[in-house]
């Protein structure tokens, strides 16, 4: 088992197929969890978003055909939701596993050789990690992209193996275990991608919503969204965390704050208060001051270890 950094040379055209994986964008089946952050209805619109930016990181590779899989159920919808520009397969059988067992019966009985089923909400991927998964075809029977979370973002094969995806636990949070527990089993070989995350819970849409304010052509229609949505919504309502603002005194030293170390108490109420780790002069860390934010649009963040109240930027997590 190794990761793949390989160059994309040698691929040839056909010879490579990408697969989203897609559902309908319908209330209450696409990204359920993030529901308990959002309304159902700009949960729909956040996944039309993720899903049209997926698309176009697809349709951005050389030489690989794309394509979408989803339930027979969602055939109809999904078609008119994004058009004719992909085809759209239905599977055979309900659930993830069935949808991916689809993929590789379908695809290598059609004679692809380097199949890769990608999820529908990660379209900030670079595109060279996809390159890189076809590349790893050319050297194993398997590749998987592990998400931070102990699943899986991709995954790919050179055929269709019968049972790969069986009793595997997608969805859980040792998905990934379990799905090289069965490759090993079966007796084949496996590279992987380099880690990366996911669009399932409130956090992970905090981590985009950072992560697109600085780079938001990665997934231009999803960081649209997202802005206009932090626009409209009082930030306690918007489920994506504002971005924290640490102490610059030298001497306080809460400038050195670590990325995701906010822990709002009060399950992001109006009123935020919460603990930040910051790194002392001796070189450990510590829970050093509490922060008070007076309103929720505030950006001004002071320091309640020393009272400084100028500030510098630094990345933040999410509500936990």
């Amino acid at each position: 088992m190794k990761p793949s950094s390989q160059s994309t040379a040698g691929l040839r055209s056909g010879d490579c197929t990408l697969v989203i994986m897609a559902k309908a964008p319908r209330p209450g089946v696409v990204k359920t969890r993030l529901a308990q952050s959002l309304p159902l209805a700009a949960v729909v619109e956040l996944y039309r978003c993720l899903l049209d930016d997926t698309m176009a990181l697809a349709r951005s590779l050389d030489d690989v055909d794309v394509a979408i899989m989803c339930p027979a159920s969602d055939v109809e919808d999904l078609s008119s939701a994004v058009g004719d520009a992909i085809p759209i397969i239905p599977q055979s059988g309900d659930g993830l596993a069935a949808g991916l067992t689809s993929v590789f019966a379908h695809f290598a009985a059609a004679g692809h050789r380097r199949i890769v089923a990608f999820n529908s909400d990660s379209p900030h991927l670079p595109a060279s990690v996809l390159k890189s998964a076809f590349q790893a075809l050319g050297q194993s029977d398997v590749v998987v992209g592990p998400t931070h979370d102990g699943g899986y973002y991709l995954v790919g094969a050179t055929a269709s193996h019968p049972g790969l995806f069986a009793g595997d636990g997608l969805g859980t949070t040792n998905a990934y275990d379990a799905l090289l527990a069965r490759v090993r089993a079966l007796g084949l070989s496996v590279s992987l991608t380099d880690p990366f995350y996911d669009i399932d819970v409130a956090d992970d849409l905090s981590r985009l919503a950072a992560e697109l304010r600085s780079v938001p052509e990665r997934a231009p229609r999803t960081a649209q969204w997202l802005m206009e949505w932090r626009k409209a919504m009082p930030l306690e309502q918007s489920g994506i965390a504002p971005a924290l603002r640490a102490c610059s005194n030298h001497v306080c030293g809460a400038s050195s704050l670590r990325p995701n170390s906010w822990r709002p108490w009060n399950s992001c109420l109006p009123h935020y208060s919460g603990y930040c780790w910051c790194r002392l002069p001796i070189g450990y860390s510590r829970v050093f001051f509490f922060a008070e934010i007076p309103s929720p649009r505030h950006r001004d963040w002071s320091c309640a270890g020393c009272s400084v109240a100028s500030s510098v930027s630094v990345d933040a997590g999410g509500c936990r």
